[in-house]
């Protein structure tokens, strides 16, 4: 959201991603910060993810960009283990 409310992406994003993200010009973070009508968000699932600092000694790339080493290395797989317990309470007793 910090484009779209600052105008820049976050510091830590900018310390982390370096040189490959893109900079806005003064002009795009003008037209940038405030650009929204609508924010919506679609939740399908989620899985844990454990701490990894040693990622950041690893080839920059999108996928180590976050530091984090998820549960479920396969993304495919949808197991209720990936899901907060509340999650599957909502789904297993959902009624209506």
């Amino acid at each position: 959201m910090d484009p779209l409310t600052t105008g820049d992406y976050p510091k830590s994003m900018r310390s982390l991603v370096r040189t490959r993200l893109p900079k806005f010009t003064t002009e795009q973070s003008k037209l940038l910060i405030g650009s929204f009508d609508f924010i919506g968000l679609n939740y399908y699932s989620t899985t844990y993810a454990s701490d990894a600092p040693q990622l950041s000694n690893a080839r920059p790339n999108y996928i180590t960009d976050s530091l984090v080493s998820p549960a479920c290395k396969d993304s495919n797989l949808l197991s209720f283990y990936q899901f907060p317990k509340l999650h599957v309470y909502i789904i297993k007793n959902d009624h209506g």
